[in-house]
């Protein structure tokens, strides 16, 4: 979450179960965010160890798919993935949902979202298709969400908030299966890389073994392998680690170095962050010292070196900025890096090499952004810095903050680490970080998935052809008996062709 925290201090290991104010003690904004986290996980994992991973409730369970005059439709209702609440205020086409709109083929029918065109050619093929639903948080902050500012103070953005995003998505049969084959390679390398180091490989080996398991599923039983796509759904595995420069090492571990402390002269938040994903030798990263918060709306981009922005405050010559949309951050892509020439009042001056990449972004009526980060110097390729492949290699930010990558992982884009810094450090030397030099996972936003059914073609003893729905939702009955026998559902039941998608097919008892 890119806003103007102290620091984000929820862990769920140290099993706090709420936070206590006291009388005449400082209160800071991490407190309070704490307190919401606490009690959001408290009630998203009773929600999951009751519900189970997914399902929604009998009488009024959504997004069951339908086929409605050729329209793939998104139905109203609840349904729970991973005890995430998901909402659909009503009923929706697949391609023109609320925060998500698959990518439109060409005029050839090739490119863009395979479903789409799948629906579109009206040809009949062996092709199926794997729709699911995919949830995540999105940081809504005064930028996105005008509402958000109090006008009678005159305009200034208040708390940010975290909005509930749901996208349904498909992937086509032979590209899953070809994912897991690739993934199951690499998890074999991987396994042979650790033993030959003398580690243990176990949680590689499980890993391996539920993918292997979700092949032989759609080998043999596809109709059936609903949730086996899952497993492709694996997060990256990157890690890095954070520390303060220490040119002196001294004799005793007793004895820290006397110029082991942070040098900076404010606290700062720092942010290290994945721009584009892949391995460590393919990966970049950029960082901020105020966690990414210093953004402002893009409010004209003439395709020139002429920026103008709502507010151009703590933007400076020589930084760069990441120029993105609304679209963009809900297809998960990072926005596009340009470096400030000059800063002219609310305008923007960039340098002539990146013209170019600037042009590639439009204005976004539903608000685009221009966001600092403070990266500098030589060995920068587009505003964004190789990660290092060597595993002793530390690379410096600034005020003897140093950090280093995991050589050995993948990354995703997005990833992010948080270094708190502060003046007046304690024993660990002004920053926050775990004991050691082991890598730490990343924060992320974490996106969470469920199966909605396959899509493909039927041909029927006659040589008709239509489009199938095989869906796979899980419904929940309400508890208490009284209610059991009161509820009934909402739509009658389908066989799943051109209708909806199997509601109640998975059900439980």
């Amino acid at each position: 979450m890119k806003g103007d925290y102290s620091r984000i201090r929820f862990d769920a290991a140290n099993r706090f179960s709420r936070v206590l104010e006291q009388q005449g003690r400082v209160a800071l904004d991490a407190d309070a965010n704490e307190r919401n986290e606490i009690l959001l996980y408290y009630l998203r994992t009773l929600a999951r160890d009751i519900f189970g991973d997914y399902g929604g409730p009998i009488a009024e369970g959504g997004f069951a798919l339908e086929l409605v005059d050729d329209k793939l439709m998104i139905g109203e209702g609840r349904y729970y993935v991973h005890g995430i609440l998901c909402e659909s205020d009503g009923t929706h086409h697949y391609v023109d949902q609320p925060d998500y709109v698959p990518a439109e083929p060409d005029p050839n029918g090739s490119g863009g979202d395979g479903l789409r065109a799948f629906l579109k050619s009206k040809t009949p093929n062996d092709q199926r298709y794997w729709a699911y639903l995919d949830v995540w948080e999105r940081h809504v902050t005064a930028l996105e969400d005008e509402r958000l500012r109090e006008v009678a103070l005159g305009g200034p953005d208040t708390c940010a908030r975290t909005k509930v995003v749901w996208q349904v998505k498909a992937r086509a049969f032979d590209d899953i299966v070809e994912s897991l084959e690739a993934r199951a390679e690499s998890l074999k390398k991987r396994i042979k890389e650790i033993e030959d180091a003398g580690g243990d490989a176990s949680a590689e080996k499980a890993r391996l073994a539920r993918v292997e398991d979700a092949l032989e599923q759609l080998r043999t039983k596809p109709a059936e392998a609903c949730a086996a796509p899952l497993e492709d759904f694996d997060d990256g595995t990157g890690g890095m680690s954070a520390r303060l420069e220490k040119a002196l090492q001294p004799k005793t571990p007793c004895i820290i170095a006397p110029d082991a402390r942070y040098r900076g002269a404010e606290n700062q938040l720092y942010r290290v962050e994945i721009h584009r994903g892949g391995a460590a030798g393919q990966a970049t990263f950029k960082w901020s010292r105020d966690n990414g918060s210093i953004a402002a709306l893009l409010l004209k981009n003439d395709g020139g070196s002429q920026l103008k922005v709502s507010d151009a405050s703590g933007f400076y010559a020589g930084a760069w900025v990441e120029l993105s949309e609304t679209a963009r951050e809900l297809r998960g892509d990072p926005g596009v890096l340009v470096r400030i020439v000059r800063v002219d009042d609310d305008t923007l001056i960039v340098d002539a090499d990146s013209v170019a990449a600037a042009k590639t972004v439009v204005v976004d009526p539903k608000r685009s952004t221009v966001r600092l980060w403070n990266q500098e110097g030589d060995g920068l390729g587009n505003g964004v810095a190789l990660l290092a492949t060597n595993p002793v290699d530390w690379l410096d930010l600034e005020d003897g903050v140093q950090v280093r990558f995991d050589p050995t992982g993948d990354y995703r884009s997005g990833d992010c680490w948080l270094i708190p810094a502060r003046v007046a450090g304690g024993p660990d030397g002004g920053i926050e970080w775990p004991d050691g030099d082991a890598p730490q996972p990343p924060r992320r936003s974490e996106h969470h998935y469920a199966p909605l059914g396959w899509i493909g073609w039927l041909r029927s003893p006659t040589g008709q052809s239509t489009i199938k729905i095989d869906g796979c939702l899980c419904t929940l009955k309400p508890l208490t008996p009284c209610q059991q026998q009161a509820v009934r559902p909402t739509r009658p039941p389908v066989d799943g062709t051109r209708g909806a998608a199997g509601r109640g097919r998975r059900g439980k008892p």
